[in-house]
């Protein structure tokens, strides 16, 4: 099922509604990531380099890997943006180039599942500085935070209040 969320820069939404969560969500996350490294079995960093973005949350490495960047949602093709001043722009696309953006060159990138149908890995990456993607793109507005992304609602709420991204205007991204 396809459904949509429509929203504009004074629209808190959802976002308000995670805050409360978020400390104690940070510190289990931490706690788990820690305890989940050490175990042994434990799927390995993965170090990408020459990336090509496919879309605002899925990338592909020199050797044709699909990845995807869990936490976050991004615009797809067919999803509707307006800037400050009302005019359409084709916001899958701004992501999309923000992604390559963002990544850089070399990233490192750790399993965060099983493959997609399409093959696609679903991972957590970070930036040679370790600064993670998803966080750097919610941050920059061009990103929302899914349901398993709940502490990446304050950055969300901070790109929302500057107007960066997305939050610049208006825009209705699909949930799929």
């Amino acid at each position: 099922m396809v459904t949509s969320e429509t929203h504009s820069p004074g629209s808190a939404g959802h976002l308000v509604a995670f805050a409360g969560a978020i400390t104690l969500s940070f510190m289990l996350t931490a706690a788990t990531l820690a305890t989940e490294l050490t175990k042994p079995g434990t799927k390995k960093p993965i170090l990408t380099t020459g990336i090509e973005a496919v879309d605002g949350r899925t990338f592909t490495d020199k050797h044709n890997q699909l990845y995807r960047l869990v936490d976050i949602r991004t615009p797809e093709e067919g999803d509707i943006c307006k800037d400050s001043g009302g005019a359409l722009y084709d916001c899958a696309a701004r992501v999309k180039v923000m992604l390559r953006t963002i990544a850089g060159g070399f990233i490192n990138c750790l399993p965060a599942g099983e493959p997609h149908a399409n093959g696609a890995l679903p991972v957590r990456c970070t930036d040679m500085a370790d600064r993670d993607i998803g966080r750097l793109m919610v941050a920059a507005g061009w990103a929302l935070p899914d349901e398993t992304g709940i502490d990446l609602a304050f950055d969300a709420m901070e790109a929302q209040a500057r107007g960066k991204g997305l939050w610049q205007g208006r825009f209705r991204i699909k949930r799929r």
